[in-house]
């Protein structure tokens, strides 16, 4: 009904091809932290897990670097997928973590700590729509402007 036929497969690369191509930009690093990670708890899933991970956050980072400000009459979708795919990836790596933790598989360290309580922190505000431990605040929270000049 008047709308404009899809544009031909020779003119437009194909999405799938479009996202193979952002996955493979910087894929070594990450397999070989994969495997280090993934090597703590043979026969499991985890080392394709971080795998997958590594590439969600590969491609949420070229999407950042790409970004660019669309004119004010344009929609402009970029954010919505950008986010789509970091709730994924957030909830993902929360498992992660969650889950060395729980095996005794991770490394003692006060980063990987901070690193753990922060991802759940976002976690339960992104999946769970509450804030963490919301029902142990007695009072309204503080909020300041980022920056702070207004």
């Amino acid at each position: 009904m008047g709308s404009d036929p899809p544009p031909s497969s020779s003119s437009h690369p194909r999405v799938s091809t479009l996202i193979i191509g952002a996955f493979e930009l910087s894929h070594s690093l990450w397999v070989k932290t994969s495997w280090k990670i993934g090597g703590r708890l043979p026969h499991s899933a985890l080392l394709m897990s971080v795998q997958r991970d590594a590439e969600v956050d590969l491609v949420l980072r070229c999407m950042e670097d790409d970004h660019t400000p669309t004119k004010d009459n344009e929609i402009d979708l970029s954010y919505h997928y950008q986010k789509i795919l970091s709730d994924l990836w957030i909830g993902s790596m929360y498992e992660t973590y969650r889950l060395m933790i729980e095996r005794k598989v991770a490394p003692n360290d006060d980063r990987f700590r901070q690193m753990a309580h922060d991802l759940r922190l976002l976690r339960i505000a992104l999946e769970k729509h509450e804030n963490a431990a919301d029902n142990k605040i007695t009072e309204p929270l503080k909020m300041r402007r980022m920056p702070p000049t207004g």
